[in-house]
């Protein structure tokens, strides 16, 4: 399994196979297929979020329109360390690259707000995708994102036509308030449903990445 950016991995498998002729050939044959690993949204979010870190101010554009590609220094990401969240957008990510300038590890700690371009690219990618919500008393629900849903703190009317916020939610019934009230909440399940549940605990499910393009025209 390799890390390819975006939040991706590569994998590698090994196929083999018997085929008789005038006499008998053993086959082997490598395949590469891109996918999604089991891991916390958090961390995956991070890891969407990793190579669109470094953009000078001077390159920013306007609200939902992606930087040039030229504005980026890239750098190939090896490991996530920690992953928070400040100010109700903004992941602080402790991770580790490999720096192709100096071309050696290195350990950097980056403050990325998720602005209106970033929140519209990383709904795209989410959308469709099958996630796991970990419920406080131990249940796991399976479902599809639909995309973004409200902050966790703001009033939402429920399936039982009661009016309260995500976070009160979860204090109500489970006793266990959010870490990240002010994040994004993920609308899954039913669309036409108000099912929303906090990134910080849900977990991506291992699944093969489908979609036609591996890189959208706009990330790269």
């Amino acid at each position: 399994m390799h890390d390819i950016g975006g939040g991706k991995s590569l994998w590698t498998g090994i196929f083999s196979s018997v085929r008789p002729a005038w006499k008998l050939f053993f086959n082997v044959d490598m395949a590469n297929k891109p996918g999604y690993e089991a891991q916390p949204m958090l961390n995956f979010v991070a890891k969407f979020l990793i190579p669109k870190a470094e953009v000078p101010v001077s390159t920013a554009m306007k609200p939902i329109v992606r930087p040039p590609m030229q504005a980026f220094v890239l750098s190939v990401f090896q490991k996530i360390f920690s992953v928070s969240v400040e100010n109700g957008n903004v992941f602080k990510i402790d991770y580790e690259a490999f720096d192709p300038r100096s071309k050696s590890k290195v350990r950097r700690v980056e403050s990325i707000p998720l602005e209106k371009w970033r929140q519209a690219e990383l709904e795209k990618e989410l959308r469709g995708l099958k996630i796991r919500f970990l419920r406080p008393d131990g249940a796991k629900r399976d479902y599809r994102v639909n995309g973004f849903g409200t902050r966790g703190d703001l009033a939402v009317k429920m399936s039982d036509n009661k009016t309260m916020s995500v976070d009160q939610y979860l204090r109500t019934e489970y006793g266990r308030g959010l870490r990240y009230p002010k994040l994004l909440t993920l609308h899954v399940g039913n669309p036409q449903s108000t099912i929303y549940w906090p990134m910080e605990m849900t977990e991506m499910k291992k699944q093969v990445y489908s979609r036609s393009r591996l890189f959208p025209a706009s990330n790269f």
